[in-house]
């Protein structure tokens, strides 16, 4: 187990077409005073116009190594737009969220008023439409799709489709001038195909022709490497140049500017940055034409060159995996699978990395089986998870990839919702958690026996006893299900915590003991123990 940097932690084993570049005075009449700035495609119920269209699905992977960036007023929609955006469901593209880019350039901004990004869609998936999010120079909008008409409008008969046309509100003061983008991304679900994108603004937002770079990503390498025999910690950008070849230097506090010419397309740049010795604050500035494009402030931490373990990753695959494939310790051949799960009961559930809440943490992933999921939470007291789609309904915490760790033997996490760290390891046989909880009156943990799995099971009987105010202890009888009704097996457990706690409850259906020794039933059946906690 890593070392808590914290005081006091509880620890217990266990995202033209016909490029309509606006003609200003064509006004939508449904928009005020708003006239069609661009347009991507046209609005005739049609995809052929698009790349691929009319039935290219299958092509996408290839023609499209990338997802595409659309530059308004150079790219052509014939080649750079695919008339289906597939989402994490499909197969075909990957399973993997797909972000569409679009840059255009303003020559004037404005800072009152409101502009108008719409989606006029052939069709969407008929039982899994896509969840969006789209980002207009990275304000936020998200979205759920309504779902469409048949497999014919992909297969190639737009006329087949059930049309929606989707539109979102953004405040004039998003738009900046000079370079803006506007990515959009199917988080969840399946595909869905464009008629037309078209974005609407006041007569005063004047179309430029975009030409610069763009910042995608400024990232620091978590590990030590060498050049010149010396050993440095790499800083990596990720630029982005539009239009003409554009000059840009880089400057990080207390080293000299890199200075470098960023051509069209993108490209990733690797500064060698010295080693620190205690965290380091730094300013990082990036600089086109004279201009300031990117200015952020960071702390530089000590780190070391990585070891061949370092090099495993346990995340690899946890995308449309399995039950029995996932991200969390276990010792080779243990019984003990200790991982985060945060999928509903469906085929290939367990942890989907798409998914960005948590449901808890089990200690069985073996295929067919599984058993014992615990959960540290803060607050009011929720019973059951919840669904994916909707964690506040249940016990279920946000959390970003960001606070995520998992290397062979460790994981961990911070559950944003209870402002919880959770660290995993195990032995051959048992789990060992460390739950580091804010300063409340209302932390516990709860053990939950019945929960979704990949094949689901049932618990027919089960018990659990408080044996002491640091120990309990207990059994699940359980029966698979949905194709393994075969399978018939107890779970047996142990938990001791390394915190007396405050009081021990249970549930058993929707009936809550609040205070008890021990508790006997079936079906949806689980217990938890009360803290008071300080800050760390």
């Amino acid at each position: 187990m890593k070392k808590s940097n914290s005081a006091f932690s509880s620890l217990f084993v266990f995202c033209l077409c016909f490029l309509a570049i606006p003609t200003l005075g064509e006004s939508n009449a449904s928009a005020g005073e708003l006239d069609v700035l661009w347009q991507l495609g046209k609005a005739d119920n049609d995809t052929g116009e698009f790349a691929l269209g009319r039935n290219g699905w299958s092509r996408f992977s290839t023609d499209f190594g990338t997802d595409p960036i659309f530059i308004v007023g150079q790219s052509e929609f014939d080649r750079g737009w695919p008339y289906v955006h597939p989402g994490p469901e499909d197969i075909w593209a990957g399973s993997q969220r797909h972000a569409f880019t679009i840059l255009f350039g303003i020559g004037r901004t404005i800072h009152e008023g409101t502009c108008r990004l719409v989606l006029d869609l052939v069709d969407t998936h008929g039982s899994k439409p896509p969840k969006l999010r789209i980002d207009v120079n990275g304000r936020s909008f998200e979205n759920q799709m309504p779902r469409g008409g048949t497999d014919a409008s992909v297969f190639g008969n737009p006329s087949a489709g059930r049309e929606h046309c989707y539109s979102i509100t953004i405040p004039a003061d998003v738009l900046k001038q000079g370079i803006n983008e506007i990515i959009i991304t199917t988080v969840s679900g399946s595909w869905m195909l464009y008629d037309s994108v078209r974005f609407e603004a006041p007569q005063s937002v004047k179309l430029a022709q975009p030409e610069g770079i763009l910042v995608r990503s400024v990232s620091l390498a978590p590990w030590l490497s060498r050049k010149d025999g010396k050993p440095c910690q790499l800083m990596r950008v990720r630029l982005t140049g539009v239009g003409k070849e554009s000059d840009a230097t880089i400057q990080v506090s207390g080293l000299d500017p890199m200075k470098l010419q960023v051509k069209p397309g993108t490209e990733t740049v690797e500064l060698a940055l010295p080693q620190v010795k205690a965290p380091t604050p730094a300013t990082v500035e990036i600089k086109s034409r004279g201009k300031s494009v990117f200015i952020r402030r960071i702390v530089r931490n000590p780190a070391v060159e990585r070891q061949p373990v370092d090099w495993v990753d346990p995340m690899l695959g946890t995308s449309s995996s399995r039950w029995m494939l996932y991200p969390g310790p276990s010792m080779p051949f243990g019984m003990v699978k200790l991982s985060p799960d945060n999928q509903r009961h469906c085929w290939k559930a367990g942890y989907e990395y798409l998914i960005e809440n948590i449901a808890g943490f089990s200690h069985i992933h073996s295929w067919t089986m599984g058993g014992l999921l615990t959960m540290p939470t803060v607050g009011e007291l929720k019973t059951v998870p919840g669904p994916e789609s909707d964690p506040d309904k249940g016990y279920r915490s946000r959390f970003r990839h960001d606070t995520e760790v998992a290397s062979p033997g460790y994981y961990a996490v911070t559950l944003d919702d209870y402002g919880i760290r959770v660290e995993l390891t195990t032995t051959t046989r048992a789990g060992f958690q460390r739950y580091t909880f804010p300063k409340t009156e209302m932390a516990r943990i709860l053990f939950d026996l019945l929960f979704p799995t990949e094949y689901n099971f049932s618990v027919r009987d089960a018990h659990i006893k408080k044996v002491s105010g640091t120990e309990i202890e207990g059994y699940s009888k359980q029966q698979g299900q949905s194709g393994a009704k075969w399978n018939d097996y107890t779970v047996h457990f142990v938990a001791r915590f390394s915190k007396p706690f405050d009081s021990f409850g249970g549930w058993i259906g929707d009936k809550i003991f609040y205070a008890t020794d021990e508790l006997s039933g079936k079906g949806d059946i689980g217990a938890f123990v009360n803290y008071s906690t300080s800050e760390g």
